[in-house]
């Protein structure tokens, strides 16, 4: 069983695009989520939301939006394309959100980013 749930606020504003191959609509966003076991006190956590969750999110979400979020951990090879000399392959997680709520929301700025 890959299931998760989370609870934090947005980071930044949330990035839409659309994929060239399926036509998906994609949402990523950096989510602080507390964590007393570390140093620091806040795990930094990438989410990736999709179709009219990611649409919405663009829409009414501003960084320092609480949200709840359900999904499943994904993990990815990925090979950094701008070292000249080394390219390096590293392991990127990530939270696929099935399911998100809104808990204190806080309007984007700057308007609308659909």
């Amino acid at each position: 069983m890959n299931r998760l749930q989370l609870i934090g606020k947005l980071v930044w504003p949330v990035e839409v695009r659309r994929e060239r191959g399926t036509g998906l609509t994609i949402a990523r966003a950096m989510v602080a989520v507390s964590n007393d076991d570390d140093v620091t006190g806040i795990d930094f956590i990438p989410v990736t939301l999709r179709d009219n969750d990611a649409l919405d999110a663009a829409k009414y979400l501003g960084d320092g939006s609480l949200i709840a979020l359900d999904g499943r951990l994904h993990s990815a090879l990925v090979t950094d394309r701008y070292a000249q000399s080394a390219r390096r392959t590293r392991r990127v997680v990530s939270v696929t959100v099935d399911r998100v709520t809104y808990l204190v929301v806080r309007a984007p700025r700057g308007g609308d980013r659909q």
